[in-house]
């Protein structure tokens, strides 16, 4: 560990001097102003690392993550004892896939200020992202040990007991997350996924919470209206689907489910039609392409139904239910 603090802080030393040498370019008609105004203040002021690190923060969120590394290294060469610039630049190794650095920037920042709540958490996120189920408990309860009343951590908490199979300290947990922010659109998202495995009806009660936090959200809206449908109260579904589809017509997902449902009405005219409309969106969609040929077949259009199921095979030859679709017909 020791050894790889040793290498960055060497790379930080070569990375200022390309940091440096970028800001000294000239801006093109391209240039956002924003990138120019924080360019110009480093200019002025050129030994403030604050400044470097809004530099990182903008091409993070850019996703220029070679920029970013550069100016963040010229920020920790300006001021090695801010934890909170190793959080930036493990930011910018996690946004590279570069897990083990992106761990030790963390580490280091809580070897700075062992109190800092973000790099606790940060490290729980990544433990839980590789599995270590325990360890990233570890951090989360380290962290309410600091704060008990921050939500994140409870949020992480139910990630970590959902992952262990144990969904009432998971529901506890995201419950928690709640009351410490009654806006927690994720948290509530989690206990409505939860509740709908059980088939229990407070499901929509957490959607709807998840809608307050974010009206007209697609994500809500679809794991409610797949709510109704799995206890087949198949008018409320249609309702929804409807009103996803008023804000995104082309959505294949709720096109599909429609027919999915007049499928399950034995409405196969109606079926087949909003079938067609899935695959117009994505023509290989296959779930949609064999529920038309069932519609065709029910419709004793055996043609069309082959024809169907024929194309699915295409698509994928070990398709079992083509496979079984076209042993019917013959």
């Amino acid at each position: 560990m020791q050894k790889i603090v040793n290498l960055c802080l060497v790379f930080v030393v070569f990375c200022c001097i390309c940091c440096h040498r970028q800001t000294q370019q000239k801006y093109d008609a391209n240039t956002p102003q924003e990138l120019i105004d924080l360019y110009e203040k480093i200019n002025k002021d050129a030994k403030n690392p604050e400044l470097f690190n809004n530099l990182a923060l903008y091409f993070i969120k850019n996703q220029q993550l070679d920029s970013a590394l550069n100016a963040i290294s010229k920020a920790i060469n300006l001021d090695s004892t801010n934890e909170n610039y190793f959080l930036t630049l493990s930011d910018v190794y996690f946004a590279q896939t570069n897990v083990d650095l992106s761990e030790d920037a963390l580490e280091k920042a809580l070897s700075i200020n062992p109190k800092n709540e973000e790099a606790s958490l940060k490290l729980a996120e990544l433990h839980f992202l590789l599995k270590r189920y325990d360890l990233s408990q570890k951090f989360v309860e380290q962290t309410l040990k600091l704060n008990d009343y921050n939500p994140k951590a409870y949020f992480l908490l139910g990630w970590i007991f959902r992952e262990k199979g144990d969904t009432t300290m998971a529901i506890s947990n995201y419950l928690k997350a709640t009351e410490q922010n009654s806006d927690y659109y994720d948290a509530y998202m989690e206990l409505g996924i939860l509740y709908q495995s059980r088939l229990n009806a407070l499901a929509v009660d957490y959607y709807n919470n998840a809608l307050n936090c974010k009206p007209n959200d697609f994500q809500a809206l679809y794991n409610k209206a797949m709510f109704y449908q799995e206890t087949e109260d198949y008018d409320k579904a249609l309702e929804i689907y409807k009103m996803i589809l008023q804000n995104d017509g082309h959505n294949k997902l709720a096109l599909h489910n429609m027919g999915w449902i007049y499928l399950a009405q034995r409405k196969y005219e109606e079926g087949f039609v909003f079938f067609s409309k899935a695959i117009e969106e994505d023509e290989s969609y296959i779930e949609a392409i064999y529920n038309r040929g069932l519609c065709s077949e029910m419709l004793n259009e055996t043609d069309k139904a082959r024809q169907d199921f024929m194309y699915c095979l295409k698509l994928n030859d070990h398709y079992q239910l083509a496979i079984d679709g076209l042993n019917r017909l013959n």
